[in-house]
């Protein structure tokens, strides 16, 4: 067995976040630290991980489902635009679902869900999250044709500048 690269602050050996030392899926998760579990689903979870050469977070979605998995992948390898968050990196494994994920720039100001449970926004704040949704929408949909299915406070995004994301 090879040095464990993956440096994780959990104690929970059992965790599907844990990667195979053998697995070719460990040389990309080599260079990130696991920092918290963000959120967790019938998919699968996601996790806020720091890259360990530019100090930069990042979110990792392991997937426990393959066509999901499959169908984001492709999505978001479509998709370029400043409303829809950035896929970084992603690996697939063919022996394991519990080993598949995807590298996506983290939201640092979390999602709407928990904004809106904090404190109520103005209305010109929520016209310009409606706009940036819908930039965000009518570009998948019109340009690549790609439906989102799944829009929900949750997945509506506040990045560190201040820009929404799908």
């Amino acid at each position: 067995m090879g040095n464990l690269c993956l440096k994780d602050n959990s104690k929970d050996l059992q965790d599907k976040s844990y990667i195979d030392l053998n697995n070719q899926n460990n040389d990309i998760l080599c260079k990130y630290i696991k920092k918290c579990e963000i959120y967790s689903g019938k998919f699968g979870k996601i996790y806020k991980y720091k890259n360990i050469n530019t100090g930069n977070n990042v979110c990792i979605k392991f997937s426990q489902n393959d066509i999901y998995f499959q169908k984001e992948v492709y999505a978001l390898s479509q998709l370029n635009h400043s409303n829809i968050i950035s896929m970084i990196e992603y690996s697939h494994s063919n022996l394991s679902d519990d080993l598949n994920f995807i590298i996506e720039e983290y939201a640092s100001n979390g999602d709407l869900y928990d904004i809106l449970k904090k404190s109520v926004i103005s209305e010109r704040l929520s016209k310009f999250i409606i706009k940036c949704i819908l930039n965000a929408l009518i570009y998948a949909y019109k340009i690549h044709n790609i439906s989102h299915r799944d829009i929900k406070l949750e997945n509506i995004l506040i990045m560190n500048d201040g820009n929404i994301k799908l």
